[in-house]
């Protein structure tokens, strides 16, 4: 597969045309290769999404949703994807990119989220956790921790993997519930969605550009026919 993957990159750049990869199987990260331990969780167990449909060849089953708050489970994802990327980001730099968030945020969790949370605001979450929408303070409070861990646990460390593959993040982080222009200046290459129907929505991913100096601002819109 990865020489699969390395021609259609050497043939690209010998006519001329850029080729970035998607990092990954389909949308949102995941796939039937992610272990228990590195699956999405809420805070009863694991989470019941799975990826439906994946480009991997043969797809058995529908695969888990990878963890977007741990570090360590990108990390380990990143390793298998990446060792079928690393021949064609050899011939030259490609962006890889990682799609708008659809992973599902419904009492989002992760290992170890209670300590977190009990070191940043003094209390224990697993008393109040069923009654989030009760209780407005304590669900500022677990919406701003789960805000900062998508940063620094899923789209920081993603450009790092991508710059050590030799390569570029080019990501649309919309749908994610953090701060979105912090999120987008981790892009190398932030990406707005279709230009036609909502062109003022590329204003976030270009506002986070301008903020952190990047000078590549991508759209989806010349993917797509309906805008």
């Amino acid at each position: 597969m990865s020489r699969i993957v390395a021609y259609a990159k050497e043939y690209a750049t010998k006519i001329g045309l850029g080729c970035d990869f998607t990092f990954g199987t389909a949308w949102p990260f995941g796939g039937s290769f992610i272990d228990e331990k590195d699956a999405s969780r809420n805070f009863y167990g694991l989470s019941a999404q799975r990826l439906e449909k994946s480009w991997e060849i043969p797809h058995s089953k529908p695969g888990y949703i990878l963890n977007h708050l741990d570090h360590n489970a990108l990390e380990r994802y990143g390793e298998k994807v990446g060792r079928f990327l690393e021949p064609a980001l050899k011939i030259s730099p490609s962006g890889l990119f990682c799609d708008s968030w659809e992973v599902d945020t419904e009492l989002l969790w992760t290992e170890g989220f209670e300590k977190l949370f009990m070191d940043e605001f003094g209390y224990d979450i697993r008393l109040y956790i069923r009654d989030l929408n009760k209780r407005q303070s304590v669900r500022y409070d677990y919406r701003k921790l789960i805000a900062k861990l998508i940063i620094n646990e899923f789209y920081k460390p993603f450009t790092e993997i991508c710059h050590r593959l030799g390569g570029v993040s080019r990501v649309q982080c919309h749908g994610a519930p953090t701060d979105l222009l912090l999120a987008y200046a981790c892009a190398d290459v932030p990406e707005s969605e279709s230009l036609l129907f909502d062109p003022y929505f590329s204003q976030i991913p270009a506002s986070a550009g301008a903020l952190s100096n990047k000078p590549i601002i991508s759209a989806e819109t010349f993917t797509c026919i309906y805008g």
